[in-house]
């Protein structure tokens, strides 16, 4: 017997169609403190996003500029290709300073505000949103 065949056995014609149906569920207005703990996480979220954006645009955006090392190689003697190479080597090391220890600091940064203290603060007012829902949901089913 084929597979086609043990599927027309199956007789559909009594099966009755169903329809979803909307859930029962109640929800208890939110008290003044968690409204304003609902206000609050959504305060810190937008310092959050609002940080990481600045962080992203100084990392993508801001650098240092090599002008300053552009005009000391020009001003380097053009007639001997040593020391013009030897400028040159200069401010490509000095401009790779520059950006390694400006994405240190762009890293450190990061660590120190949105790892040490702004996360740390989500956490908490989440956990203090959830902790009174909890709560308030626990009193009434008792009532």
């Amino acid at each position: 017997m084929s597979d086609d065949q043990a599927f027309k056995k199956f007789d559909l014609s009594r099966v009755q169609e169903d329809t979803a149906r909307e859930p029962k569920v109640s929800r208890a207005p939110m008290s003044d403190r968690e409204k304003a703990g609902v206000n609050l996480t959504w305060g810190v979220l937008v310092i959050i996003g609002s940080f990481l954006l600045i962080m992203i645009s100084l990392t993508a955006v801001g650098g240092p500029t090599p002008i300053s090392e552009l005009v000391e190689v020009q001003a380097t003697d053009l007639n001997d290709p040593g020391a013009f190479e030897l400028a040159v080597d200069q401010a490509v090391s000095a401009l790779e300073t520059q950006r390694q220890s400006r994405r240190e600091f762009i890293i450190q940064l990061i660590d120190r505000v949105l790892v040490n203290v702004l996360l740390p603060v989500l956490t908490a007012l989440l956990g203090y949103i959830f902790g009174t829902s909890d709560i308030g949901r626990s009193r009434t089913e008792e009532e």
